[in-house]
C-alpha cells in the first residue's frame, strides 16, 4: 500500500492502482470524508484549500488523530517507507523501516537506481511530458 498526504494526484499519474493507494487528505480527483465516507464536490474542496480554509465535512464534527498515526498502526514486521525532507514520528525506529531524507527528487532517483528501475522511470517521465504537452 502507498499512504500519502499529498493531494496532487502524482501517485495516480505514476500508475499506482487505486486498490494500492490511500490518499489521506483526499485528492483533487475526488473528495470524501475520511470518517463517514460522504462524497464532496472536489472543485469546492480545492477552492477552499487554495483560499486557505480547511474543508470540513458537515456530517462529522469530531477531531481525530492526524493521518500520521496510521504508520504506527501497521504490524511491527511490516516494512514502512518514508520519503521526506526530514525523518518524522516513529519512522526509523523499527528494523524494517526505510527512511530516505533530503531532496525528494534526489531520493527518488537514488531509490530508482537501487531498484534498477531507471528505464521504467524514463518511460514514465516521457508519458508525463506528453500529457503536459497535450494539456497545453
Amino acid at each position: 500500500m502507498v499512504y500519502t498526504q499529498n493531494i496532487d494526484g502524482l501517485e495516480r499519474l505514476a500508475g499506482i492502482p487505486d486498490t494500492k493507494l490511500m490518499e489521506a487528505h483526499g485528492t483533487f480527483a475526488t473528495a470524501s470524508c475520511t470518517l463517514c465516507g460522504k462524497m464532496h464536490n472536489s472543485n469546492k474542496v480545492k477552492q477552499a484549500i487554495i483560499e486557505g480554509d480547511i474543508p470540513m465535512c458537515e456530517a462529522t464534527n469530531c477531531k481525530v488523530y492526524p493521518f500520521a498515526g496510521i504508520a504506527d498502526a501497521v504490524g511491527t514486521q511490516t516494512p514502512r517507507v518514508l520519503i521526506n525532507l526530514n525523518a518524522v514520528g516513529s519512522l526509523g525506529r523499527r528494523t524494517t523501516d526505510v527512511i530516505l531524507t533530503g531532496d525528494l527528487e534526489e531520493s527518488v532517483h537514488s531509490l530508482v537506481r537501487e531498484l534498477g528501475w531507471e528505464e521504467k522511470l524514463k518511460a514514465l517521465e516521457k508519458v508525463y511530458e506528453s500529457k503536459q504537452i497535450n494539456e497545453e
